[in-house]
């Protein structure tokens, strides 16, 4: 039988460590957010109910004051007093009881849903924030050096080495960046109050720039990520148990065809005979009773056995629905993955080596007065878009396997069996 857990709401808030990882904020979102809280107690709710879903209702006492005296042969009766107990036929309480344990292993499956869910937003918004301060830390490197240009343009200006074109434009690149640097601190207030928010903490709460180096890159089964969705997502389970709960109405409502039986005691107090030596005088007669209720409206029960098959239908239905919606969307999270995946990989691996490369040739040349300051700017912007690119794949990467997880209901990193397949069935992450 199923139990329900006891929690205790009470507790202070937790506090995180001085430099949290994404693991800490979850553990946090998981303990403090309201959310996941209501879908816990929901599924709490439902626990508690099939403690008494499959029991025989309440039974019936009865008392009798006959206001006046029914005389009989052993004597007068003043009172009775009668119990009875209604007796479902059979089948209709462990139906009843099949219909909650369904119920509550649907909202188990609904608070697991939430719970990842929660997982999900928590994991987007620490990646949308590491990318956030990866791109702040980017342009002050970037501000940093156009700084420095500007001081080495201005000496070769004072001295005629230098035009008032290149001193301009210089400053011009400085404003920009300083404006674009502004923009990104501006939007840290935002992203604090978007993962505050799934910790039910207050919005303006501080939280430090993640420190996380962009974790290594390993292989996900495309394959198996399907396989796994449609095993263990915890929205198909919610459904597959919900049809089961409505194959269990329709079994139900076809006993409503079959007569309730009550069962039941009287006992009647009586006094003594008015006539002396009446045997018996006095003696308090005790009744039997069995009963039954006559489902003459069999119309009303065959619309309510249709109205049954109906929800078990629609379940089904929905069921199905549910399935190849979550098909796609991991047909979907695969793509993104996939396609971040790569651009990580061409950033990393070849485009960022080659534009650091670049800047650096076109500062020697300028420097020596073989190129122009413009092919320089070029190079820096160039630089400074690739960086900014990178991190963007790797933060949409992340939030990828993030959307994948909780529809695989699976930790897929680091995950046994998710070494490189076949390359027709992999996907690089």
């Amino acid at each position: 039988m199923l139990r329900p857990i006891a929690v205790d709401d009470s507790h202070p808030v937790r506090q995180l460590p001085p430099d949290p990882s994404l693991s800490d904020y979850l553990a946090v979102a998981a303990l403090e957010n309201p959310g996941l809280k209501a879908a816990f107690h929901r599924w709490q709710a439902e626990v508690e109910r099939t403690h008494f879903a499959g029991r025989l209702p309440d039974p019936r006492f009865s008392y009798t004051y006959y206001i006046e005296e029914v005389e009989t042969r052993v004597g007068p009766q003043r009172q009775s007093f009668a119990l009875s107990q209604m007796l479902p036929w059979f089948g209709k309480l462990s139906l009843r009881e099949k219909e909650s344990t369904y119920a509550a292993e649907a909202a188990y499956a609904g608070f697991e849903a939430e719970r990842l869910a929660l997982f999900r937003r928590v994991a987007e918004a620490y990646w949308d924030y590491w990318y956030l301060g990866r791109s702040v830390e980017s342009v002050r490197v970037d501000l940093e050096l156009v700084k420095r240009l500007e001081s080495v343009i201005r000496v070769a200006y004072e001295s005629g080495e230098a035009g008032y074109s290149d001193l301009i434009r210089v400053q011009v690149e400085i404003g920009r960046l300083e404006d674009r640097l502004e923009t990104l601190l501006d939007g840290r207030r935002p992203a604090m109050a978007r993962l505050n928010a799934a910790m039910n903490r207050p919005p303006e709460a501080e939280l430090p720039w993640p420190s996380d180096e962009p974790p290594a890159a390993t292989e996900i089964s495309a394959r198996t990520v399907h396989a796994l969705a449609g095993d263990r997502n915890p929205e198909l389970e919610a459904l597959r148990r919900a049809v089961e709960k409505e194959q269990a109405s329709v079994e139900l409502a076809g006993r409503n065809f079959y007569p309730d039986l009550t069962a039941g005691v009287t006992y009647i107090d009586t006094g003594g005979a008015v006539m002396p030596g009446v045997s018996d005088s006095g003696k308090d007669p005790v009744l039997a009773m069995l009963s039954i209720n006559v489902p003459l409206d069999r119309a009303k029960y065959r619309a309510n056995e249709a109205a049954a098959r109906r929800r078990h239908r629609a379940a089904a239905r929905m069921l199905e629905e549910r399935r190849r919606e979550i098909e796609r969307r991991v047909e979907a999270a695969l793509y993104d993955l996939r396609d971040a995946a790569r651009k990580a990989k061409l950033y990393a691996e070849t485009l960022i080596p080659q534009a650091r490369q670049a800047l650096e040739a076109a500062e020697v040349a300028f420097r020596a007065g073989e190129a122009a300051f413009a092919d320089l700017i070029d190079a820096q912007r160039v630089w400074l878009e690739f960086e900014l690119s990178f991190h963007e794949s790797v933060a949409r990467r992340e939030k990828s396997l993030a959307a994948l997880e909780e529809l695989a209901a699976t930790q897929l990193r680091g995950r046994a069996g998710f070494g490189p397949p076949r390359e027709e069935d992999s996907i690089p992450h």
